[in-house]
């Protein structure tokens, strides 16, 4: 996998898996998200930076870490990459949707240990 390092960032190939739910309901329609759809994400620590060697486990070990993709999943979507140590997997928790100055939105998740 490649990982590309940008100071306070890092980049993953992430995929997106099954939702909690079948299906998500936005704006009164129905829609389903096709499983294992590959999506970039950057992972943002909220703690300051700190050196480390995989600043991933780092950043989820608080708990709940921020990703900026250009179309975040629904909440209750979960995510996985494989990360230093293995397959890691987090779940939406909520989603600030970009703006015209800033289209990228903001994801925030937490890590599924189950």
């Amino acid at each position: 996998m490649s990982r590309t390092f940008d100071p306070g960032a890092l980049n993953l190939r992430m995929q997106v898996l099954e939702p909690v739910a079948s299906d998500d309901e936005i704006g009164g329609g129905t829609i389903a998200y096709t499983q294992r759809r590959s999506v970039w994400a950057a992972f943002e620590e909220d703690a300051p930076a700190r050196q480390s060697a995989d600043p991933v486990n780092d950043a989820l070990a608080t708990g709940t870490v921020r990703t900026r993709i250009a179309l975040a999943p629904p909440v209750g979507w979960r995510l996985q990459w494989n990360a230093l140590g293995g397959m890691r997997a987090v779940e939406v928790i909520a989603v600030q949707r970009g703006t015209s100055a800033d289209p990228f939105d903001l994801c925030a998740v937490r890590e599924v240990t189950s």
